[in-house]
């Protein structure tokens, strides 16, 4: 009798296990139909619509993992400038596709693109690097998105192919005439130190002469800059270049024709000066006609279909 009490919770138990296995079926399958919708009209650009069949996808079956994506893209659509939470959901769909698969280089690559979209600059860099360092150094998009970063960081100074290079030199010239006025007020300070009677008022002049130290480092940190943009810009050159070994592009060479006019601006010799340019100019007719070329290609492509 016990025996068969046993038999019996065994069977039930194995019953329930298969209905069970059977109801996930289901939902995976049902998941999967949430999906197809989705992606159906994010390419008829229903984003709202499709962030619904995606989210119902996730529901059914969490272990979905690209699912995770198209949600990030999808709200990525729909990102302007100041809509922070639409960005934030953005991320926080491609983390979540990162968090079951780490080396997910399309993911990494989106939720990169969401950072820069976003301002979010460092964070993108980091993304670009781990894919290159880590996971897929042949790969030539984060090389790209490196040494856009770059450029990026140069064109907020002095514009996206060195056109306000001019006003910051003109803020050198300036900082560097306040710095030799400021030093000669530090010398008039100190003589009246040599010649104060009390602490009380070396000590005045010793708070002035700080303030006026802190000052020239303000100043000379205008003076460096010019310095510190060009080293931004050879990174960016670099990582742009090496992406273009890996692949030829036609953007990545657009961008590699600005940082050498973003050089040019910034180098004092005028030889240089002239070769940078040149090289631009260069770089900027190989953007076409590699651009002609891809056109014509995917030209080519659509008419086989």
């Amino acid at each position: 009798m016990k025996r068969f009490r046993i038999s019996t919770l065994v069977a039930v138990l194995v019953v329930f296990a298969l209905l069970l296995s059977g109801c996930q079926y289901v939902d995976k399958l049902k998941a999967r139909d949430q999906l197809n919708k989705g992606v159906k009209s994010f390419r008829g650009k229903q984003y709202n619509q499709a962030i619904e069949f995606f989210t119902k996808a996730l529901e059914m079956d969490p272990e979905l993992n690209i699912v995770y994506e198209y949600l990030g893209m999808a709200y990525m659509k729909q990102y302007i400038p100041g809509q922070e939470e639409i960005a934030a959901k953005a991320i926080l769909a491609f983390q979540k596709a990162l968090e079951k698969d780490p080396k997910n280089v399309n993911a990494l690559l989106r939720l990169a693109r969401a950072y820069y979209t976003t301002g979010k600059l460092d964070d993108a860099a980091q993304c670009y690097q781990q894919i290159h360092s880590e996971i897929d150094p042949q790969n030539p998009m984060p090389l790209f998105g490196i040494g856009l970063i770059k450029w990026d960081e140069a064109k907020n100074v002095i514009g996206d192919n060195g056109q306000r290079a001019e006003m910051l030199f003109d803020e050198v010239n300036k900082a560097k005439e306040e710095v030799d006025a400021k030093q000669k007020e530090i010398t008039q300070l100190q003589r009246q130190m040599d010649r104060a009677r009390t602490d009380e008022r070396r000590q005045e002049l010793q708070s002035e002469i700080e303030q006026i130290q802190m000052d020239i480092q303000a100043r000379e940190e205008i003076i460096r800059q010019p310095q510190m943009i060009m080293k931004t810009v050879d990174e960016a050159i670099a990582a742009l270049e090496q992406s273009n070994e890996l692949k030829e592009d036609y953007m990545t060479v657009r961008y590699l024709s600005l940082c050498y006019f973003q050089k040019a601006a910034l180098t004092d010799d005028e030889e240089a000066k002239t070769e940078f340019r040149k090289k631009a100019s260069r770089l900027a007719i190989k953007e076409l006609q590699l651009k002609k070329q891809q056109e014509e290609q995917e030209g080519e492509s659509d008419q086989m279909f």
